[in-house]
């Protein structure tokens, strides 16, 4: 029968219940596999079968091949009748065997598969153990470690695995084992991985080149050895100071922390190529025993250090800390609820959480995991007072325990956990600076109200899944977690038309619900509305909203010289000027969930992008393999009109270009020794616009290869360590300043860049025009939020940037008004810096901006900046046809000298019922100008 399962609700009081199941009669395959040799042993056979619609169960098989036998039975049951199935045979040994079959009303019987051994890569892995590699292993009692390899030809889509055990020794020596991947085709080329040992040996992907006969090859693995370590000042008690390092984009990986000694030298080893976030503090640990993991909460006298810095094996990384005067944030919470009391918070354990803004924008799992904690102190039957301890400077969101009732969260038929909201509160952000402490009063935590609505779809019988959302107006950051939508019950049942969903603790204010889906089966639909305050409704019912069919963007994809299909690329497209729904992307090639209408088709090249709003269109293709011999060329078709009805609107055939090369070396300058895990850029001199940046990181040997570049553009400027962002992981650079080579010949093959250690830094003060109301703030809004402070670039002179922002960005600490002098004050430090000659910016909103040519000196340069007031301009902005524009249309207001030295950011003032653009004001102007 086919597998089956329900949900039952159990009432309280109930002593007994009738259940009453409906089983589906299944059907089965039988047949014989028939393998190339015989083996002394029994030889097993494990089969899956996949239904192409995805819709319904899976079925499962297994085949035994007897010893001194070439052959030998299998069978998969738990079919679906007269389903088109993809089987998947695997035997060890053995190529995987694919291939599509229908199940029949009544089953097949004497199906015979007959399975390839191909050509084989053999040989030795050679494990190289120290004392570090062996306590990891033996500390969590694993004396054996399976390691499974993996041959996989792109290609093809076609490759083998094997598993080999290997012994952990009890002391630091070599460990060889042999190795065997059968079932490949001759002449191809595959990447060979290994998974199983990656906690503690660096391994990268070996790519080979299989052979008429059998290839063999050796395999080293090195162990983590790489280093960071320094010295610890600003305290003079190294007791309860920890530094921790955390690998980034691999958070499953363990946090390594370790003490200094007493003079404040410290070292973290065994760590493996690859980035960290460094962090320091004086904290109390605790470990919790239920999840195996050891919590660190600082003790508040001194801020919390966080760097990003880059490791390479095998070398080690020197990275010195400054612990300085910590800032807190005080405060109270009041519980005003008519479901809820200020018990319900304290009992359930919840705490509250400052969270910096620039990793708010991580929400939510990660931000919170960086989160400052602070214990709740009951006060009265309604209040609780919070003090959140060892600040360093920055602008923290706060956020209350509004998650604390887990009685009221769902989970969904696809397992997916959603929290629901229990009580609302306004948003807080909080400026700190260094040793400062804030008391941020009392926020009131309430009810607020539900928001529901009912989505209804004009077909059943069909799988489909919804993601629905409520967002803030002019914000990006959700009210809370979403909720997913199925129209199919416990019982596998997929006849519902219609599907409620509910959002409690919603304040007052301007929203939009959106609905959406991953398989584009429907447009995205976005429900404006607005809560206002009032004693009597609390719930608001957006009705229902009906899931329509929009317009599809439809092409084909060849290859520019043969003309075959190419469907290993992937399709993407969005709105210009962007608008909700937008946004689609095929499904990749190999993905057995997605469905094949949203797949690039292999046979023709035919793509869609489906239900789409009405709109004007860039649709971009891009190759984003990274193992691809070689890569084509991006492209992109701007001003594709889409209507508001269901249709096809077909672009024709693309014809991409297969790119060319750029590859070289990233070595350090003092002693020419390579540096891997440096990330690459090229994009074409004097470009604008980001569709022909190529970006790549250096291997293990320092070497990068740029693939993808355009052949008819002749020079490119290739950039290592570029600058990032303020807002990325603390807006701290890679330990490298940029280094940047212009006019590269496209093909060149010995492109090298040198990078140095940083010789300086520049810092100062920032002071604002006379006024309290004169506060400092970034030029523009992140997701709907001001953040304090002033943004501040330097870049080279004579370097020629793209971009007129281009350069190393960092914003200062938060201002701080200084009662003497009347001006708000705040602090910046560029710490990464090669003496030089820089033009020095700085932007604040309403002020005039700053740019001063500066010499860098060896060592530690200040400059201090101070802004000033300057001219208004107001207008409006209107079509050629007298419309106005609204919001979607418009994102930023700019005023700019001609040689763009000097950008002043505006405002826009918008209606708040039709989002029209009323008028612009741009204050900041510097007279005469």
């Amino acid at each position: 029968y086919i597998s089956s399962s329900t949900k039952t609700v159990l009432s309280e009081g109930t002593t007994s219940y009738s259940l009453n199941l409906s089983l589906q009669k299944s059907t089965k395959i039988t047949g014989y596999v028939i393998l190339q040799d015989t083996q002394p042993y029994s030889r097993w056979v494990n089969i899956n079968a996949r239904p192409l619609s995805n819709n319904g169960s899976w079925g499962w098989g297994w085949g035994e091949v007897p010893p001194e036998k070439s052959s030998g039975t299998f069978i998969i049951e738990g079919l679906i009748p007269d389903t088109d199935y993809e089987l998947r045979f695997y035997a060890e040994q053995y190529a995987e065997y694919v291939s599509t079959i229908n199940s029949q009303n009544n089953g097949i019987e004497g199906l015979k598969i007959q399975m390839e051994k191909g050509v084989a890569i053999t040989g030795n892995i050679n494990i190289y153990w120290n004392q570090a590699s062996i306590n990891f292993y033996t500390s969590n009692e694993q004396t054996k470690l399976r390691l499974n390899l993996d041959a996989h030809s792109n290609k093809l889509n076609q490759g083998s695995w094997a598993g080999v055990n290997v012994t952990v020794p009890a002391t630091p020596s070599t460990t060889t084992v042999k190795f065997e991947l059968y079932g490949l085709v001759s002449g191809e080329e595959y990447f060979i991985n290994i998974w199983g040992i990656q906690e503690q040996f660096e391994y990268k992907p070996i790519k080979v080149i299989t052979q008429p006969t059998n290839l063999t090859i050796d395999i080293d693995i090195f162990p983590f050895s790489g280093e960071i370590k320094g010295k610890v000042t600003g305290v003079s008690d190294y007791s309860n100071v920890y530094i921790r390092a955390q690998r980034l984009w691999d958070w499953n990986a363990k946090e390594l922390a370790v003490q200094p000694d007493n003079s404040g030298n410290y070292s973290i080893k065994g760590l493996g190529t690859g980035e960290y976030i460094v962090m320091a503090n004086e904290y109390i640990p605790t470990y919790d025993a239920q999840d195996n993991t050891t919590y660190y909460m600082a003790i508040g006298s001194k801020g919390s250090f966080m760097q990003r810095v880059s490791v390479s094996n095998n070398a080690v990384t020197n990275l010195d800390i400054i612990l300085q005067t910590a800032g807190s944030i005080k405060g109270a919470i009041e519980v005003v609820s008519d479901n809820y009391t200020l018990d319900d918070i304290i009992n359930s354990s919840a705490t509250m959480k400052a969270v910096p803004l620039k990793l708010f924008h991580m929400m939510p799992e990660e931000a919170v995991k960086k989160a400052v904690f602070g214990k709740l102190v009951k006060v009265s039957s309604t209040v609780a007072r919070f003090e959140l301890k060892g600040l360093s400077e920055d602008s923290y969101v706060l956020c209350p325990p509004v998650y604390f009732d887990t009685s009221n969260d769902t989970s969904t038929l696809t397992g997916r956990m959603s929290m629901v909201k229990d009580l609302a509160v306004e948003t807080k952000i909080v400026p700190i600076s260094q040793g400062l402490s804030v008391d941020v009063g009392t926020m009131t935590l309430r009810d607020g109200y539900k928001v529901k609505a009912v989505i209804k779809r004009p077909q059943a019988n069909v799988e489909n899944f919804f993601w629905v959302r409520i967002q803030p107006e002019g914000r990006w950051d959700p009210v809370s977690q979403g909720r997913e939508v199925a129209f199919t019950d416990w019982n596998g049942n997929r006849d519902k038309f219609e599907e409620a969903v509910e959002f409690a603790s919603v304040l007052p204010g301007k929203y939009n619900m959106i609905v959406e889906t991953w398989d584009q089966s429907y447009k995205t639909e976005t429900v404006p509305f607005e809560i206002i305050e009032s004693t009597v409704t609390k719930t608001i019912d957006l009705g229902i909203i009906f899931l329509k069919k929009g317009a599809n963007i439809k092409g084909k994809i060849v290859d520019a010289e043969t003309g075959q299909p190419v469907y290993k690329v992937k399709v993407r497209c969005e709105a210009v000027p962007w608008k909700e729904g937008t946004w689609r992307e095929t499904a990749n090639w190999d993905d057995k969930w997605a469905p094949s209408d949203i797949k690039i088709s292999s046979q023709t090249g035919v793509f869609y992008l489906k239900n789409l709003p009405e709109g004007t269109y860039r649709v971009w293709v891009e190759d984003t393999r990274e193992q691809a011999a070689v890569k084509y060329v991006t492209f992109v078709k701007n001003g594709i009109e889409v209507p508001d009805t269901a249709g096809d609107v077909d672009i024709g055939t693309i014809r991409l270009e297969k790119g060319k090369e750029i590859s070289g070396l990233v070595r350090l300058k003092s002693d020419k020794s390579p540096l891997p895990n440096i990330t690459v850029v090229a994009m074409p001199t004097g470009a604008q616009g980001g569709f022909d940046w190529i970006m790549t990181q250096t291997d293990i040997d320092g070497k990068f290869t740029l693939k993808g570049l355009k052949p008819n553009t002749s020079f490119w400027t290739i950039i290592a360590s570029p600058y990032r962002e303020p807002g990325d992981i603390e807006g701290k650079p890679s330990i490298f300043p940029e280094e940047r080579k212009r006019n590269v010949v496209i093909g060149s093959t010995d492109t090298i860049l040198e990078l140095s250690y940083p010789d300086a830094t520049l810092s100062g003060k920032i002071y604002s025009p006379v006024g309290q109301e004169n506060e400092l703030f970034s030029p523009w809004e992140e997701g709907g939020m001001r953040t304090p402070g002033a943004l501040l670039l330097v870049q080279r002179e004579g370097e020629v940037y793209s971009d007129p922002m281009g350069g190393y960005k960092i914003m200062s600490s938060p201002p701080k008004f200084n009662e003497a002098t009347q001006r708000w004050e705040a602090d910046y430090y560029f710490s990464s810096l090669i003496s030089g000659t820089y033009i020095l910016k700085a932007y604040s909103k309403g002020f005039t901006s700053v740019a001063k040519k500066i010499t860098i000196s060896t060592g530690t340069n200040t400059v201090d900046i101070v802004f000033s007031t300057g001219a208004v301009l107001t207008g409006t902005i209107i079509k050629d046809n007298g419309e106005k524009l609204t919001t979607s249309e418009v994102e930023e207001v700019v005023a700019a000298t001609q040689d763009l030295s000097q950008l002043i950011f505006g405002t826009l003032e918008a209606n708040s019922s039709t989002l029209e653009i009323e008028s612009y004001r741009i204050e900041g102007l510097e007279i005469g100008k």
